[in-house]
Parts: structure tokens; C-alpha cells; sequence
């Protein structure tokens, strides 16, 4: 083992170890660093189909500096990894609107990034607008700020605690909590009509930031609401959100009403969240 593999050895170490300090152990990326070697362990998890499950644990526990993504785009350890590295790891942290506070490489360049940017704001024609056009706003419901600091404080806890937040929110907007019930059946939450029929199931993650932790939880809500003949489908980590309907569609991108970020939100956002609001839902059977 050369000198640079050595150091790079030792800050992948110096990670884990702050890792298992916050309650996260990666084992799977400690065994491969013992069998072949700290760069090529972290290429292998580059070249790696999807999100590695340690890249998830580092997300929900709010140290993505952690991840091995991160450190690669440090100054001293990219002339050690290839370019398409490079860019797999300002990917998977762009996904998740996160940049590495040392890594002056690229910011957020990738077709992926700029996609999901303008996801959270409203199309709209003529030249695209700068950023400060469409600000960050509170979202419309009383007390939005404690909201706020409360879903900031979900990271590394149970999902339970994601659906005290739903709830916490559909509150906000109106609901009485005679229509929210928890676990029916295999449901997380579900919005009840005045009849009580099953107006929205809500599939809550610990997050969909991740791309297969998204695709499974929509795929769980689509079950659900074709068992309970629900015709909303609501994913969620209780940040961000996903709304689907399924009379728009027999595909996904067709469903898809809207989306949008609570820690996030912008004003074009409001007219998606209304979409959760209680004289919405209500009607949505009738």
C-alpha cells in the first residue's frame, strides 16, 4: 500500500468511526476496504447500480459528509478517481440537494440536478427565471415554523415519528383527527370521507429522497389505494411530497399532480398543497 492509499485509508476510517459515533456502523464498506483496498472499495460503491444502503443511513442521520460521495470530491482525493466517479458521486448528492462544502468541482451540473430543481416550481413560459425569482416561503397553515423546526429534527428517527408529522400537517390544514387514522391494515395513514370511506392512503418513508426507497414506497401506495378503492395516493417522508391521482392515468408520470418540499417550498407551490387540504379530499369521491 502506497503513502496516498494509506491516508486515504485513514480518512475513510476517521468517517467511520464519526459514523458509528451518531449510531450508523458500515460494516459492508469496512469489509471491503479489508479485502481490496480503501480506492478500490469506494469505486466499486461508485460503479455500484442505485443508492448504496449506507449512502441512506448517512442521509436519514443528516451526515451525508460522511458518505464516501462526499469525500471523494475532496481536493486532495479526486485526482485519485476517474471523472465519471467524480460525477456519480455530485449525482447521488445532487438528488438529494446536497453539495459537499468542499467540492468546487461542479455545482449541481448534472441533467438529474437541473430535472429536479424545476420540479419544485410550476413551469413556466419564456426564458427559465433565476432562483431569487421563486424565494422559499413558510408553508400557508398556522404555526408553520414549528412544523418546520419539527420535520429539521426527523433525521435517524423511526418512521413512526414521519407520520406523527403527516398528521401533524394535515391537522394544520384543517382536518379533524376523527379522519386521520393510522394503520389500517398495512397503511401508514389514510384521509377517511364523511362516510368513512377511504378518500387518500399516504405511504410514509423515513425518506424518498432515494430513488428506490421513492419507487417502492409508490408502488406500496398504489397497492393500497386499488385494495381500498382510495383514488389519491400520497408519498411522502414527511417533507417532501408526492400526489397522485389515479383517475388522470394508468402510468405514474401521468397520475403525478404535483410535488413539493416543506423545508423547501416555494410560493408556485401553494396550489399543490392545497391539493391535501380538507375541502379537496373530501370531494374527491363524490
Amino acid at each position: 500500500m502506497d503513502q496516498a492509499e494509506l491516508d486515504f485509508q485513514n480518512a475513510l476510517q476517521a468517517a467511520i468511526n464519526e459514523s458509528r459515533r451518531i449510531g450508523y456502523s458500515p460494516t459492508g464498506l469496512m469489509g471491503m476496504i479489508t479485502s481490496s483496498g480503501a480506492f478500490e472499495a469506494v469505486r466499486r460503491l461508485l460503479d455500484k447500480h442505485g443508492v448504496p444502503s449506507g449512502f441512506t443511513e448517512l442521509l436519514l442521520k443528516g451526515r451525508l459528509d460522511l458518505s464516501v460521495e462526499a469525500i471523494v470530491l475532496k481536493p486532495e482525493w479526486r485526482p485519485n478517481f476517474s471523472p465519471q466517479e467524480l460525477d456519480t458521486a455530485r449525482r447521488r448528492l445532487a438528488e438529494v440537494r446536497y453539495q459537499a462544502p468542499w467540492d468546487d468541482g461542479g455545482t449541481f451540473a448534472s441533467a438529474n440536478t437541473a430535472k429536479l430543481e424545476r420540479g419544485n416550481a410550476s413551469s413556466t413560459a419564456g426564458p427559465s427565471k433565476p432562483a431569487e425569482a421563486t424565494p422559499i416561503v413558510l408553508p400557508p397553515i398556522p404555526d408553520a415554523e414549528a412544523l418546520i423546526t419539527r420535520i429539521h429534527s426527523l433525521a435517524g428517527l423511526p418512521e413512526r415519528n414521519h407520520e406523527d408529522v403527516v398528521k401533524e400537517l394535515l391537522l394544520r390544514l384543517g382536518f379533524d383527527a376523527s379522519e386521520i387514522v393510522f394503520q389500517k391494515g398495512r397503511i401508514d395513514l389514510c384521509v377517511l370521507t364523511q362516510d368513512r370511506k377511504t378518500a387518500a392512503v399516504f405511504e410514509v418513508k423515513r425518506t424518498i429522497a432515494v430513488e428506490s426507497e421513492r419507487a417502492g414506497a409508490r408502488r406500496q401506495g398504489m397497492d393500497y389505494a386499488s385494495q381500498t378503492g382510495a383514488l389519491i395516493i400520497v408519498v411522502t417522508d414527511g417533507d417532501r411530497f408526492e400526489i397522485y391521482d389515479r383517475r388522470k392515468g394508468h402510468d405514474y408520470d401521468a397520475m403525478l399532480c404535483g410535488s413539493f418540499r416543506l423545508t423547501a417550498l416555494h410560493d408556485t407551490d401553494a396550489k399543490t398543497l392545497d391539493l391535501l387540504r380538507p375541502d379537496y379530499l373530501r370531494s374527491v369521491r363524490t
